[in-house]
């Protein structure tokens, strides 16, 4: 590519991504959608944007990393005094939820698509997460009642890793047949490493914004360097490792009370922007509009197995005898989209299937995932809302009552 290509291409990447972000907010639609939309006219319409010529060996790395990156910026909102009680609640969630929605996932896609065995594993681990991408912007949007947007939030950001580190399992298992003791070995060395590493970052950033040397301008710069640092390292040891450990760092600075930590939040936050829109106009400039044709009924196929089977039996196992109200737990079915994790993780297991022989496997797992995406962001991001009235959590249903009380 030539030079004027590459910088037009990198300019209609940050451009179409903020652009994008911005009308979804003036439109009050989610900004997944116009993300995808907008990736999709950048690479097949026009052909402006062209990922793997564009960035080379350099672009599943950078998208791996800017992920991590977005989890940082999830983990520094996770303030733990707002979800004690319901702490059970969110356990259950990331873990005996993530196998009900594997299970039904992949069973159905195992129905209705050429996947079988193992790949179809595969797809169903890659649909577990939900994400702080698609997550935040519509809780910000609806605004429920506590607690089910604080539940819902650290269900989005905690699940992207545990989802991650499931689908590497799973493509381990596809392309070498490792075997469950090789699979319980990468579990732990993930979750240990990744902790480590994020323990280790916080308290780095923590001593170092107590120096005087470090001004509260360098505050957000220092901590996202270490993010990095933290990332990376654990990246050599445990495959989506560095996810874990940007997201326990993220959840580290959170709760910690020896520095103050909101430049560093403010300053993720506009990261987390460019990052997020960076991310769907790169990933939807990779899939053409031809590739998610014969995909778009199997995938809705698929998507009304997680909305109608998968969430409802995962919140019932994982607020039974929660002593959650009725309308909390209305809304936490309400909501469960997928976002930039499902996007990224297809795309690089796809790839990696096509170079171990599995072809047509590989041909199904992105544009499979990408139909769901879309239709879950039109399901959750436009029912959100009415789903907030109808079971009393929206702000405005709190308004008579607090009238009432006073």
């Amino acid at each position: 590519m030539s030079e004027g290509e590459i910088l037009v291409g990198l300019s209609v990447i940050v451009i179409g991504g903020v652009g994008a972000q911005w009308l979804a907010r003036v439109l009050r639609v989610p900004s997944v959608l116009l993300l995808l939309a907008a990736g999709f006219v950048a690479g097949s319409v026009t052909d402006l944007v062209n990922p793997d010529e564009l960035l080379g060996e350099l672009l599943f790395p950078g998208v791996s990393l800017a992920v991590g990156m977005l989890l940082f910026d999830g983990g520094l909102q996770l303030d733990i005094r707002r979800i004690y009680r319901w702490r059970s609640v969110v356990t259950r969630l990331v873990t005996v939820g993530v196998l009900i929605t594997w299970v039904v996932a992949s069973v159905s896609a195992m129905l209705v698509t050429d996947l079988t065995g193992g790949t179809a594993w595969l797809a169903g681990a890659i649909l577990v997460v939900s994400g702080p991408t698609v997550v935040l912007p519509i809780l910000q949007r609806v605004r429920p009642a506590a607690p089910s947007g604080e539940i819902l939030e650290w269900e989005g950001i905690l699940i992207d890793p545990i989802g991650a580190m499931l689908g590497v399992i799973v493509l381990d298992y596809v392309i070498e047949d490792g075997g469950a003791g090789a699979a319980v070995g990468s579990v732990a060395t993930t979750v240990i490493a990744g902790s480590l590493a994020g323990l280790a970052g916080a308290a780095l950033v923590v001593l170092l914004l107590r120096h005087p040397a470090t001004l509260q301008s360098l505050a957000a710069p220092v901590a996202l360097a270490i993010a990095v640092a933290a990332f990376v390292s654990v990246s050599f040891i445990a495959d989506e490792g560095g996810l874990f450990a940007t997201t326990i760092m993220g959840v580290a600075l959170a709760n910690q009370r020896v520095v103050d930590i909101k430049n560093v939040a403010m300053f993720e936050e506009g990261i987390g922007i460019l990052a997020l829109g960076t991310l769907f106009m790169v990933l939807g400039a990779r899939v053409s509009p031809n590739e998610l044709g014969p995909m778009i009924v199997p995938g809705l196929v698929v998507l009304a197995a997680l909305v109608l089977v998968a969430r409802p039996l995962t919140v019932l196992a994982s607020t039974w005898g929660s002593g959650l109200d009725r309308g909390s737990v209305g809304f936490l079915n309400a909501l469960a989209p997928r976002g930039i994790v499902a996007a990224a993780t297809s795309a690089a297991f796809a790839l990696e299937l096509e170079s171990h022989g599995f072809e047509r496997e590989s041909e199904v797992l992105v544009p499979l995932t990408f139909v769901i995406i879309v239709g879950a962001g039109f399901i959750y991001g436009l029912g959100a809302g009415p789903a907030a009235r109808l079971f009393g959590v929206a702000p405005t249903s709190a308004a008579p009552n607090a009238e009432a009380e006073s």
